[in-house]
């Protein structure tokens, strides 16, 4: 594939980034370090949040998604998850599935919630946490282990490998 980079925006340092999506011109941004997790929104090219939500517990958070409304932040290895409104006032602490043994990366396709837990595994969930099916990022060559970020374009869920520099396309069907 070729690209071009178009723009670059600067970005608050004090966010260790995990997750992100772009929805109505503002970043919402999930974060992670323990006792540094949080959910920010700001708008392109601002540093300075215009909401923000720190969470209290100790915590090591990853992915954010957006699924009808309702925005999912993961936790790595503490086995909970978040859901907040739009406000990010907090709906919902839940525990973790028991398929995924830790939280990377998540997005939405349709109405499902995809989760990557570092290996090649991706997990599909309805909104209540429901597991639907399970698939692996592996072509004819390779298995791609440590999916981390995922994001959902045009029918293909992209995957950073973590420590790599290198994305992947893979189909969800």
């Amino acid at each position: 594939w070729k690209y071009e980079i178009v723009n670059t925006y600067p970005h608050n340092t004090k966010y260790f980034t995990q997750g992100f999506y772009f929805k109505d011109g503002f970043v919402f941004e999930g974060t992670g370090l323990r006792n540094e997790t949080y959910l920010a929104k700001y708008k392109l090219g601002s540093t300075t949040a215009e909401q923000e939500y720190k969470v209290v517990a100790d915590i090591f958070g990853e992915g954010i998604t957006d699924l009808n409304g309702i925005i999912y932040q993961l936790s790595w290895q503490d086995r909970v998850g978040f859901k907040y409104d739009q406000n990010f006032k907090l709906i919902e602490q839940f525990n973790m599935p028991g398929e995924i043994i830790e939280g990377w990366g998540i997005t939405s396709v349709g109405n499902d919630l995809a989760i990557s837990e570092g290996s090649q595994r991706i997990h599909f969930f309805d909104d209540k946490l429901k597991h639907k099916k399970t698939i692996q990022a592996v072509d004819n060559q390779n298995i791609y282990l440590k999916l981390n970020e995922l994001e959902y374009k045009d029918d293909l869920i992209y995957a950073n490998i973590y420590e790599t520099g290198n994305v992947v396309a893979i189909d969800p069907n």
